[in-house]
């Protein structure tokens, strides 16, 4: 269990790099428009949320520039409202895509991509994480890329991740609560208390999907990656800055050079 905790509160704080990074690439015609898919999923769990909390919905901009995709207003509910809010948005964004990963790839449940046990796993840090990133590349090629559904899956995935961005209000109240979570598991569980019927979603990949963390697994990589990707698109302008030699200047010549 608190493995568990421990990656999704890696996954928030990776949904806050990518949202403090994206900065207004998805307002944007052209971002919308290749992000399309991946809005209209996050939108719809924000309507969600909106109507859970009574937070009112301003409306719909889905090719409009310079505009979010989706307006909401401010929650009614004062103090609590925005984390409970922020929690429902978080809870369906994980089983979402949970779920369009267990539909779109029939064989990612059997491609052993499931990110490793760090808390209770017994085995040293660096053993463990080196141990996964060797088998990386061969669970990966087990997924099977040769069908236009898996590709498409992974364009999906994508964009969500990049939609599913949030502002560091979001991640202070995220904090707050996964912090609290993780501390308690961690205490129960040194106390004796075993969370084994809740661990990686024991619960429901009996009841409702087979490879649940596999798919939590493949929407984290795919979040990383959407991450260096901004990462890359924020540093390419220093680069070719630095490459590009300065306007006006003329190379000089020494005099030994002319000899």
């Amino acid at each position: 269990m608190s493995d568990t905790l421990l990656w999704i509160a890696l996954g928030t704080m990776l949904l806050w790099g990518i949202g403090a990074l994206r900065l207004d690439l998805l307002q944007r015609r052209l971002g919308k428009l290749i992000c399309f898919p991946g809005l209209l999923l996050e939108a719809g769990i924000r309507v969600i949320a909106c109507l859970v909390t009574a937070t009112p919905i301003g409306g719909v901009r889905p090719f409009e520039a310079g505009s979010p995709f989706l307006t909401t207003g401010r929650c009614p509910v004062r103090r609590i409202g925005a984390p409970i809010s922020l929690a429902i948005r978080l809870v369906l964004t994980f089983s979402v895509a949970i779920l369009v990963a267990h539909l779109g790839l029939p064989k990612l449940a059997e491609s052993g991509l499931d990110l490793p046990t760090i808390i209770t796993g017994g085995d040293p840090l660096g053993e463990t994480l080196g141990a996964w990133v060797t088998g990386l590349p061969s669970a990966i090629g087990s997924i099977g890329w040769g069908s236009p559904l898996t590709l498409f899956t992974l364009y999906l995935l994508f964009t969500f991740s990049l939609a599913s961005g949030i502002n560091s209000r979001e991640l202070l109240a995220a904090l707050w609560g996964w912090g609290g979570l993780l501390a308690l598991a961690t205490s129960l569980t040194w106390l004796g208390v075993r969370f084994s019927f809740l661990s990686r979603g024991w619960f429901i990949e009996r009841f409702l999907l087979p490879g649940v963390w596999s798919g939590f697994s493949l929407f984290i990589l795919l979040g990383v990656l959407t991450l260096l990707l901004l990462v890359a698109f924020h540093q390419a302008p220093r680069l070719a800055a630095a490459v590009k030699p300065r306007g006006g200047e003329t190379p000089q010549t020494s005099a030994d050079e002319v000899r």
